[in-house]
Order: structure tokens, then sequence, then C-alpha cells
């Protein structure tokens, strides 16, 4: 996926969802995917981790396990240093997207300790639009992505209010007319997770630029070098 914002290319770009890291260093998945997903914390002193994947730890329980602790406190292998995970994401030549797990009011120590672990290719997405604003201002709209539970009226205009180029959100919900008009204004649509083949489908369907996989789906996807051509460039 090189920076996350496919710049006209005609190519679906799959990502693993919630990643456990030695489902990452599979050869075989590597091969199959471009970028993978990470949800990631503020500890209560102010360090970025990264939560564990739900497989491991259920996920509200881990988002307040980090959150209410100082970072000295956690297991680093169940709550690893941000910095530490992705410098092992790059030796193995991912893009990474960061899903930011951000609690109303702490938008601005969220976006400090951003800066600080910051990497040229990473991809910004979350619910919390007040911090999708402040990291367009630090690193750019290309780099950062609004995270939508529903179905809102004018998607467009909303993205564009929180400094957004990506639209993340529900496959079902998507559409090769709303992904179109997401081109028009030069932005990009990406699904949340197919857990099925079924999901895949429809999310394949659905003219998104981008499909979050989960790693039994990951490890039936064609090989990179024969991705599956996208349906919105026919």
């Amino acid at each position: 996926m090189g920076s996350c914002n496919p710049s006209g290319a005609n190519k679906l770009q799959f990502i693993l969802h919630d990643v456990c890291l030695d489902h990452v260093i599979n050869h075989d998945v590597r091969r199959r995917i471009e970028a993978v997903e990470l949800d990631v914390a503020c500890t209560r002193d102010g360090s970025l981790v990264v939560l564990p994947c739900a497989a491991a730890l259920e996920k509200e329980s881990a988002f307040v396990v980090a959150t209410t602790n100082e970072i000295h406190a956690l297991d680093p292998k169940m709550f690893p240093p941000i910095g530490v995970v992705l410098d092992k994401l790059s030796e193995l030549g991912f893009s990474v997207i960061l899903d930011l797990k951000a609690r109303l009011n702490e938008e601005r120590l969220f976006a400090s300790a951003i800066q600080e672990a910051s990497r040229p290719s990473l991809l910004f997405v979350s619910y919390n639009h007040r911090l999708v604003r402040l990291l367009a201002e630090f690193r750019g709209e290309e780099s950062c992505g609004i995270i939508f539970a529903g179905l809102p009226v004018d998607i467009p205009q909303l993205s564009r209010r929180a400094g957004a180029s990506w639209v993340v959100m529900q496959s079902r919900f998507l559409s090769e007319s709303l992904c179109q008009n997401l081109r028009e204004s030069n932005m990009h649509a990406m699904t949340f997770s197919a857990r099925t083949t079924e999901r895949l489908q429809e999310a394949i369907s659905s003219g998104a630029d981008a499909i979050m996989v989960d790693y039994e789906i990951a490890k039936s996807l064609p090989f990179r070098g024969d991705l599956i051509e996208s349906e919105n460039s026919e």
C-alpha cells in the first residue's frame, strides 16, 4: 500500500486487521497484504502503546488497562510501546494504519504523543473527529481518516471538516456511487474488517479502495502480484 494513499491506483488494497504480531511474521500472509492495522491507546503518563489483539484480550478491557496505568506498570509483551512495533513492521516492509483510541478531552495529549512516535508512511484513523483534525494540522489531510459507525447524510463534507482524506465504514453502508463521489472529492474509502468470505465479497462489490480483513480471510487472498482488480475501475 506504500504510503497508504493509492494515487489513482485501480487495485484493491488489503489490510490485516487487529494484528497479532505472530500472524504478521507468517511469510505466506505477508505476501498477500499491503498493510496492517493497529489499535493504539495512550497510557496515563502519555505514552503510546499498541493494544493486544482481541484473541489475547477483550478490546474494552485492554483499553481500560492501558489508559488507567502508567507505561512501566504494563506488560511490554501484552502492551508493547508503539515505537517497538512500528520498527518491527518497517523491517517487514508493511505500511501501517493506526486506529487511535482516544478518550474525549485527551486529543492534544494524544496528538503530541503521536508526533513523537510518528513515521512518514503512517495513516491515522479514529472515531474522534477532533483528534483527526489536530493530526491533519500536524501531518496533512492525506495522512488522516475518519471512522463512521453509521451512514451520515454528507460524508464528504463531514470528512473535509475533520481534515480527513480517508473514510472508514462498514461495507454495507458503501456503494459504488458513494465511493466514486469520494474519489471525485479526492478522498478514499476503506471498509471495516471482513471476517467471512461473504463480507469480503460485499466489500469488494462496494467499490472501496481498501479492505480490512481478519487473519483467516487474509490467508485466502491472492498474492500481492495478482491483486484483484477493483470493480470501480470498470
